[in-house]
């Protein structure tokens, strides 16, 4: 399995031009959710791996946003941002941003 590595992570920071605060929930795996601030909001920056074997990821994080995009809810995290592809080729998205969550 593929994990979110530092350098992809770093990658999303730079492509969404916010600076990291953290992470939230469990560090490691196919994914990485990150706290992080465009200077003026905190908000949420989700990284997934993508490999080869697994070509529906890709598929799924974009419904994923389209999907998050359309609600409006104190619950859920608005989404500020398309999904994005980064490196070449492609190893992981930078999913949404939104504003502020409470870390547990």
């Amino acid at each position: 399995m593929t994990q979110v590595t530092d350098e992809m992570i770093q990658l999303g920071l730079d492509e969404l031009g916010v600076s990291d605060l953290g992470a939230v929930g469990a560090v490691g795996g196919q994914k990485a959710v990150r706290k992080v601030s465009d200077g003026t909001r905190d908000l949420v920056m989700k990284v997934i791996a993508l490999t080869p074997s697994a070509p529906d990821a890709l598929r799924r994080a974009e419904r994923e946003v389209d999907l998050l995009a359309k609600l409006t809810s104190p619950h859920v995290v608005r989404v500020e941002s398309t999904l994005r592809e980064l490196g070449e080729p492609a190893g992981g998205c930078p999913e949404f941003r939104g504003t502020s969550v409470a870390v547990r």
